[in-house]
C-alpha cells in the first residue's frame, strides 16, 4: 500500500485548502499553490483514488486473486474515459494506463 499513500496525503492537503489559505494570509506568508496548482492536485487525488482503493483490496486478508483482473479492467475503464476535466492530467492518466497494462 506504501505507494498510494501519497494518495490520502493529496487529499488531506486538497481538503486543507481553505485552512492553509487562512494560515497564510494570517501570518503574511507566500501563496502556497496557485489556482492551477490547486486544481491539478485535486484531479491527481481523484484520479490516484482508484488505485489505492484497489491496493488496499487487494491487500485485505480475505482477497482473492479472481479479484484483481476484474478490478485491473474497471481502472483501465477509469483512465481511458475522457472529460472535460482532464486538462493537465491526460498524460498522467496514458502514463498509468500503460503501467497498469503492462
Amino acid at each position: 500500500m506504501s505507494r498510494w499513500n501519497s494518495t490520502f496525503y493529496i487529499q488531506s492537503l486538497v481538503e486543507q485548502k481553505r485552512a492553509l489559505g487562512i494560515y497564510a494570509s494570517e501570518y503574511e506568508l507566500p501563496d502556497n499553490f496557485t489556482a492551477n496548482q490547486w486544481t491539478l492536485l485535486e484531479q491527481t487525488a481523484t484520479v490516484l483514488g482508484p488505485f489505492e482503493e484497489l491496493t488496499r483490496r487487494v491487500s485485505s486478508s480475505d482477497a482473492m486473486a479472481a479479484d484483481v483482473i476484474p478490478a485491473i479492467t474497471v481502472l483501465l475503464r477509469l483512465l481511458s474515459r475522457e472529460t472535460e476535466e482532464d486538462h493537465g492530467i491526460k498524460t498522467m492518466k496514458g502514463t498509468l494506463a500503460t503501467a497498469v497494462k503492462k
